[in-house]
């Protein structure tokens, strides 16, 4: 029987880290890593943007570490008609304002 799969993630390895130079770049994805997943719904506005706790204090100590921290996120209701790019625009202006500008491009 196979091992069954879980969601937990797993740790860096301790070399992975050491491997990390002052060029490297961050990439994270947005919604559940930065802010509030909201299950069966998009984020379509920025009044619907809720940032996780911590995740300020996470990106200044980040932001030590890497040259560049950008945000790389797939945003079907766009495709779906949910929203627009100006409201993704919206979106992406309020959470580079609430995050202190450490996060260096968005890309949808």
């Amino acid at each position: 029987m196979p091992p069954q799969k879980t969601n937990t993630p797993r740790p860096m390895h301790p070399k992975a880290i050491m491997n990390i130079t002052a060029q490297s770049a961050l990439f994270l994805d947005r919604d559940g890593v930065l802010n509030v997943l909201r299950r069966d719904d998009y984020v379509k506005s920025p009044d619907e943007l809720d940032l996780l706790p911590g995740v300020v204090e996470a990106l200044r100590i980040l932001k030590q570490r890497f040259c560049r921290i950008l945000v790389v996120t797939n945003q079907q209701g766009i495709g779906k008609g949910l929203m627009t790019e100006a409201d993704l625009t919206a979106i992406h202006c309020k959470l580079a304002d609430e995050t202190g500008g450490l996060i260096d491009r968005i890309y949808h």
